[in-house]
């Protein structure tokens, strides 16, 4: 299936949308910047009546000042790991992947594979957000460093991958998890 831009569906098509999913990195931002042209965009969605959803492997952590801040309906946060709203009184709403115990565990596994995966690649650093995260660790492989090359990032992945652990890559990390989950399960 090949995907086409919204601009060539029929207007009968395009009156059916009713949720708008994005990413924020490279989507949303544009070398790390959030611009007044997505905020704009977002606002004229939300006029047109549409939920607002960000799916993002950014950290639990950032869920609140994106959902409140850029007033997203809903954030889905970690690659699937936590998602959070507002109930109609406004109240915050989350569901994780895990109990908070369950969690716990994991980020001991996360934290030791860190220690392996960095003596096997010294040029990969945990990524500046890990303190922020509750469901998966992630490694720097272009957001504050140059870029890896597509072969390193393999190599990285499939160490992880070898190491038991479950992955996801991005444009900026490289993300490891003990659990399978994805942002389409939590969508």
């Amino acid at each position: 299936m090949t995907l086409k831009a919204l601009r060539e569906w029929m207007p009968a098509q395009r009156s059916q949308l009713r949720v708008v999913l994005t990413d924020i990195d490279d989507t949303l931002t544009t070398h790390g910047q959030l611009s007044a042209a997505s905020l704009d965009a977002l606002a004229r969605a939300k006029q047109a009546g549409w939920l607002r959803i960000a799916v993002t492997g950014r950290p639990t952590y950032w869920t609140l000042p994106l959902l409140r801040l850029c007033d997203f309906d809903a954030v889905i946060a970690e690659n699937g790991a936590s998602a959070f709203w507002l109930d109609r009184d406004g109240q915050q709403q989350a569901l994780f992947y895990a109990d908070a115990e369950t969690r716990k565990q994991h980020r001991k596994a996360l934290q030791a594979l860190a220690g392996v995966l960095q003596s096997r690649f010294p040029e990969v650093m945990v990524a500046s957000d890990a303190a922020q995260r509750i469901g998966d660790l992630a490694f720097d492989i272009g957001e504050t460093i140059s870029p890896l090359p597509v072969e390193r990032v393999e190599e990285i992945v499939a160490f992880m991958r070898d190491s038991g652990f479950h992955t996801t890559v991005s444009s900026i990390h490289a993300h490891a998890s003990v659990l399978p989950f994805s942002k389409q399960t939590m969508t």
